[in-house]
């Protein structure tokens, strides 16, 4: 946990949030001269469920500004805060700071995390637990939806919605079973009772159902996933997402959506141990481990009926998210390396271990080794691991598409060594940069590198070996350290040494947004090649300005990339007809 005692601990959290122009996640600021604002609680609800945060009252936020402005009576500030914290259910205890800043006393309150067999953390005199619990979500307090809180709670009871009644009408195929267990007997009866798939007066359970179920999908969306895939660069412009529903069993869902992500990814050939084959640009394994996750984890919580399993692919990623967020006795931040497995639908989670798809494979494979299997499975195809985004009643499982550009990751940091793991560390960042500049409302920004990511990064590893790794980038003025609350990341240092250009060199005034549109379509006009790389052209602006020139171009159909794949090192950019006539107008 972060503790900010002191003056120069203070001016340093500060001058972190002039630069972001507002709250971080874990940080709340609040003028509260004279007395503590009346959505305080709120506040405190948020930073509870999120892990934990601080308040920092006598600090006004206005315009990004953050300038310190006092609280009036410090001791009365703190009796006050202590007083509605005690409020809480269950009650918050704050560690309290009180600094003596130049332009006035600032009241620092450390708001512990909840531990998640204790959330929703909320405020029972504003009324009922699913109206008064809130999570922190960019710098904001958003409220937690019904069915959200819901969820929480039911993880928190333990209660295993598996094991209800299947819809009113579901039954079982009578294939399947004779397939699976033999002809109707009683024996055979009783041994279905014993496993779970029938309840004690016959009728199917829910876990049966799912699997064993005849038709499922027309009784409820819990029998389906939605899949979506985003239009490609160089698609008409207008072009719409490809979305298409897949129905069936779990079994039949986990084989049909992996051939649709087969169709929709597409194969690479590759070398391995001296054969080429083709494979996907993402290990199937770490996919088929992701998506089996997300139907046999997922809440089946009545509220949560209705809510499907989402595949989306894009340019950059494959995500999948399902509803319901991890068990409340598992640490998310452990995901991968902790050889403990708590599962969510304990009786579907125990049929599954029994169980095959229709291609044969099994469902589950051994408990807690799933998440390592497909990380190791990455490291050898040279990807990322999958990321994971954990929210209060949501799980996203995201895989980055493509190799780490690892062997160029020297060329670009001279102070490297010749340590690929280094290498690896560094290429991934630079990767999770590129997809965050390209769509700020990725989830990559709740996906920092701490120890344990990069442990996975590194697999096989453990976290006490990365430390030093790390250090040592960080002394090398590679890596900086980026302060959290409740564990310390790491992100790429601000200098970098890039590359020479490639083919031209343009300076110019960022004048005008339009301006600067006109000069990128000028010096593609002029080049001699007729692709250029956002590196390329010098435009006054930082690489990340540079990048929205590029992009801004790009939507208004001016500029094409030269290839699909935005991980592509090689992509580079060149003039459409559209463009071609702009430049020339220009020139003109």
């Amino acid at each position: 946990m972060m503790l900010i005692q002191t003056v120069d601990e203070l001016n340093t959290i500060l001058a972190s949030l002039r630069a972001a122009r507002g709250d971080h996640q874990w940080i709340e600021a609040k003028r509260s001269r004279a007395a503590l604002p009346v959505d305080l609680w709120k506040s405190l609800s948020a930073l509870a469920n999120a892990g934990g945060g601080l308040v920092l009252l006598g600090v006004d936020e206005q315009r990004g500004i953050f300038a310190v402005t006092g609280v009036e009576d410090a001791a009365k500030a703190s009796a006050d805060m202590q007083a509605v914290c005690t409020r809480a259910e269950p009650p918050l205890r704050p560690a309290i700071s009180i600094i003596d800043h130049d332009e006035g006393q600032v009241l620092v309150a450390h708001i512990p995390g909840v531990p998640r067999l204790q959330q929703p953390c909320h405020f029972p005199e504003h009324g009922q637990v699913q109206f008064t619990s809130f999570i922190r979500v960019g710098d904001g307090d958003v409220q937690l939806s019904v069915s959200e809180v819901d969820d929480i709670l039911a993880a928190r009871s333990q209660r295993d919605d598996s094991r209800r009644p299947a819809p009113e009408g579901g039954q079982l195929s009578r294939r399947a079973l004779t397939d699976r267990y033999g002809r109707q007997s009683k024996s055979r009866d009783a041994a279905l009772r014993r496993l779970g798939i029938y309840a004690d007066d016959g009728t199917p359970t829910l876990a049966g159902w799912l699997l064993l179920g005849d038709e499922p999908a027309t009784r409820s969306p819990l029998a389906r996933v939605a899949c979506m895939s985003s239009p490609r660069p160089g698609d008409p412009t207008g072009a719409r997402q490809r979305g298409v529903h897949i129905e069936g069993t779990i079994g039949e869902l986990l084989d049909a959506v992996m051939e649709w992500l087969e169709r929709e990814l597409g194969v690479v050939q590759v070398s391995r141990r001296g054969a080429i084959v083709d494979e996907l640009d993402f290990p199937s394994e770490a996919l088929r481990e992701a998506l089996s996750n997300a139907l046999i984890h997922r809440s089946l919580s009545p509220t949560s009926e209705s809510t499907t399993i989402a595949v989306r692919v894009t340019a950059a990623t494959v995500e999948i998210t399902s509803p319901g967020g991890v068990h409340p006795g598992v640490d998310p931040h452990q995901l991968g390396l902790s050889p403990l497995s708590t599962p969510r639908n304990y009786a579907l989670v125990r049929m599954c271990g029994q169980m095959t798809s229709p291609r044969g494979i099994r469902l589950v494979e051994a408990q807690a080794s799933g998440i390592a299997r497909a990380d190791r499975a990455c490291r050898t195809a040279g990807t990322a691991p999958l990321l994971f985004a954990v929210g209060p009643a949501r799980f996203s499982a995201i895989a980055l598409r493509g190799q780490l550009n690892v062997d160029e990751v020297a060329d670009r940091w001279p102070s490297l060594g010749t340590d690929t793991d280094q290498h690896r560390l560094v290429a991934f960042l630079e990767r999770r940069h590129t997809v965050q500049e390209q769509d700020l409302s990725t989830v990559f920004f709740n996906t920092p590198l701490d120890t344990v990511l990069a442990a996975r990064l590194l697999t096989p590893t453990v976290v006490e070996h990365v430390v030093p790794i790390l250090d040592d980038l960080v002394g090398t003025r590679v890596l900086r350290e980026v302060p959290r609350y409740d564990r310390v990341a790491w992100a790429l240092a601000e200098r970098r040494d890039e590359q020479p250009p490639a083919t031209i060199k343009r300076t110019a005034t960022a004048v005008r947004r339009t301006d600067n549109v006109r000069v990128l379509l000028e010096a593609l006009a002029a080049d001699t090649v007729g692709e250029l790389q956002p590196r390329d052209l010098d435009l006054g602006l930082s690489v990340r300005g540079t990048r929205d020139v590029f992009q801004r171009a790009m939507k208004a159909g001016l500029i094409e990339s030269t290839t699909d794949s935005l991980h592509d090192p090689t992509r580079a950019y060149r003039l459409t007809d559209l463009g071609r006539r702009h430049a020339m107008r220009h020139r003109g």
